[in-house]
């Protein structure tokens, strides 16, 4: 259940339905979108506060598998990133290590990242995993310079001792660009699909 999708006076509501469905965990995004809609102008009040939702989960007895991004898909535009992003260069190669690109994701990690860090399991928080990026290994760019990156800024600013991980689609195709050394591969796939059987059984 991802916290921008549901009005906040429904938050607890959702959430009590979830545990009567026998769920333990609530995986959300966070969309950068939403949180920095112009230029160093963030909104993190109301149904933008991820904070409060995740404290919210721990108070109803979840753990939290929290997808950061900073690309999310998640059916937004532009995966969730910021559409000034393309204002501020219409030639910026999203989601690579163009420093066009990577400023203004560095900026925004740097605001994010410390909300998050007390929110972490082992700081007494309800987050036991933190998911780097989206589905790299479906991008075209397959720059591991940028992924390594990413990974080294949450270590940086989140400590050694959180769970990272990716979320690739369930062939050994989509890993070839989506796995990072230091950070633990996941495969998503769709209910009744085999093609992820062989991954599943190594």
């Amino acid at each position: 259940m991802h916290y921008f999708r549901v009005p906040k006076p429904y938050w607890k509501d959702r959430m009590a339905k979830m545990a009567a469905a026998g769920l333990n965990a609530i995986q959300t995004y966070i969309s950068w979108n939403m949180h920095e809609p112009q230029p160093g102008v963030y909104n993190f009040e109301d149904g933008n506060d991820f904070a409060a939702y995740l404290q919210l989960a721990q108070e109803m007895g979840f753990v939290v598998i929290l997808r950061v991004g900073p690309y999310i898909d998640s059916e937004r535009d532009l995966g969730g990133l910021p559409f000034w992003l393309l204002q501020k260069n219409p030639h910026m190669r999203l989601r690579t290590n163009d420093p066009s690109y990577l400023q203004y994701v560095d900026r925004w990690l740097d605001v994010l990242l410390p909300k998050v860090k007390p929110l972490l399991y082992v700081n007494g928080g309800p987050v036991i995993t933190v998911q780097v990026e989206n589905e790299y290994g479906s991008y075209y760019a397959c720059d591991f310079d940028y992924m390594h990156h990413l990974r080294d800024k949450f270590r940086q600013q989140l400590g050694k001792d959180v769970v990272l991980f990716t979320t690739d689609g369930g062939t050994e195709g989509f890993l070839k660009c989506g796995k990072v050394d230091g950070l633990y591969s996941t495969v998503d796939f769709g209910s009744g699909s085999l093609r992820s059987t062989k991954l599943l059984l190594q």
